[in-house]
């Protein structure tokens, strides 16, 4: 609908940079006959938004891009125009009402165009010009009501601050031009021709506002709702904004915004509450907006490992846990001391409100002796996270299995001793060469192993007999 065609006129050259939205109303009641056109100013109409049925439209109305049913005393043809449709089916309360809800759509042009407006029974009808500015870009327009024939100014008003929506009202009698010269903005349009004055049907109760919207303290991040209690005759629509613009989509009796931002703090939200008897501002109700907290806490502070053998690990989980309002982004995780490490939470972790990770923090000491260090968690949270690490490596302890046995009926030279970490199979030799002895220490083991022994005896021929009968040494 924003086309960029240049004006002509000199006079608006600079001022198309925004688009103009006009919502043409015309309705009245007759008077007596004349012999020329009329046009006689009545005044203004800034509450009815779009809600033109119970005020106007009882003989006949043409909206732009939906109905046309005009009465037989009047035509009205719009000229040196295009259509575009800027809102189908929109909850908004400043459209025009149809049959399938409320419309957004203009007969529209660059610069000025004309509604041919003419009242063939000699009577002089109400007409009412109904304009908003839909998108706030500070549009203002000339509105002229011009002999059909002359072509001379029977009135000229000035349509401005419009962006709820305002109705300018004549007496006209004849044949006439509404003219739509563009002030500011880009391009001008019309949305529709209603003629006749209320409809006679039931009366309707107005809204009224029972329970006004209260103010809302969140923490960035949160999203608020802000709700409405309202009493009038049924159906009725609601349309929140926010600093005064109409919020897409907040079409009920609450309203929930996205999740909130610092900028939010400060802002007044209002719902315009509307049927077809008229229409209900709440007052403002005020959005405030606090920092969120970053607190990152841990379920120990410091980790004690107590004695591990040499070369040996020991593990213990340290949970990490949210415990603000905001998220808690961590950047990294370093340990220090000999023999300490740290795992299980990358960099660039994000931990939302109340949701925690854990930490492995492990100790293998290369040494004896006592050790410390510390795990050091970087973060966004307020504080620094800090886990004290203490510990003692300790030499490993070691034993021995003694073996011995009875010695060979037959004439041997020596024993042979085996062992095996299965029983039954897989055995080697732990003596380089037979010994002559009856028993055997087999040390230096570690702990927590079963072994499993035989022997063998060896004659002068270096003849090995077969396995003696296993026995099982337990390592504790």
């Amino acid at each position: 609908m924003d086309t960029n065609r240049k004006p002509s006129n000199r006079q608006i050259l600079a001022l198309i940079s925004f688009f103009t939205l006009i919502s043409l109303v015309l309705a009245g009641a007759p008077n007596a006959a004349a012999a020329s056109s009329a046009a006689t100013f009545v005044g203004s109409d800034t509450v009815s938004q779009g809600n033109w049925q119970t005020k106007y439209g009882a003989d006949g109305r043409s909206i732009a891009s939906s109905l046309q049913t005009l009465p037989g005393y009047a035509s009205s043809t719009p000229q040196n125009e295009s259509s575009e449709i800027w809102a189908a089916g929109t909850t908004d309360v400043r459209g025009l009402q149809t049959a399938a809800g409320r419309i957004g759509s203009a007969w529209y042009a660059a610069t000025a165009f004309s509604m041919d407006v003419n009242l063939t029974d000699g009577n002089s009808h109400q007409v009412a010009l109904y304009g908003v500015d839909w998108s706030s870009r500070g549009r203002s327009e000339t509105i002229q009501i011009v002999d059909g024939a002359s072509g001379a100014i029977l009135d000229s008003r000035t349509l401005s601050s419009f962006v709820n929506g305002t109705y300018l009202v004549w007496n006209v009698r004849g044949h006439v031009k509404v003219n739509v010269i563009l002030l500011g903005g880009l391009n001008v349009v019309t949305s529709g021709v209603f003629f006749g004055g209320a409809p006679s049907s039931p009366s309707a109760t107005a809204p009224a506002i029972t329970t006004q919207p209260a103010g809302q303290t969140v923490t960035a991040g949160q999203p608020a709702t802000f709700s409405v209690a309202d009493t009038g005759t049924a159906p009725l629509l609601y349309q929140w904004s926010k600093n005064g613009t109409p919020v897409s989509g907040a079409n009920s009796s609450s309203y929930t915004t996205p999740a909130t931002v610092a900028s939010d703090n400060g802002a007044n939200f209002t719902v315009a509450v509307s049927n077809t008897a008229g229409i209900a501002t709440s007052n403002a109700a005020v959005l405030k907006v606090n920092a969120p907290t970053l607190i990152l806490t841990s379920s120990a502070n410091s980790v004690n490992f107590g004695s591990v053998n040499v070369s040996a690990q020991s593990t213990q989980t340290v949970t990490l846990t949210n415990a603000g309002s905001g998220t808690v982004a961590i950047s990294s995780v370093s340990c220090s001391g000999p023999g300490f490490n740290a795992s299980g939470i990358p960099s660039g972790t994000m931990l939302a409100p109340g949701q925690s990770a854990p930490l492995t923090a492990a100790f293998s000491p290369a040494s004896s002796g006592s050790a410390t260090g510390s795990i050091s968690v970087s973060s966004n949270a307020t504080a620094a996270t800090t886990i004290a690490l203490s510990g003692a490596g300790a030499a490993a302890t070691t034993h021995a299995v003694a073996l011995s046995w009875s010695p060979s009926t037959s004439s041997v030279v020596g024993y042979n001793v085996y062992v095996s970490m299965v029983t039954g199979s897989s055995y080697t030799k732990l003596t380089a060469a037979p010994i002559n002895s009856l028993n055997y220490v087999d040390g230096g083991l570690q702990t927590a192993q079963n072994r499993y022994y035989v022997v063998t005896a060896v004659n002068s021929d270096n003849t090995e007999s077969i396995f003696s009968t296993q026995v099982m040494a337990t390592i504790p």
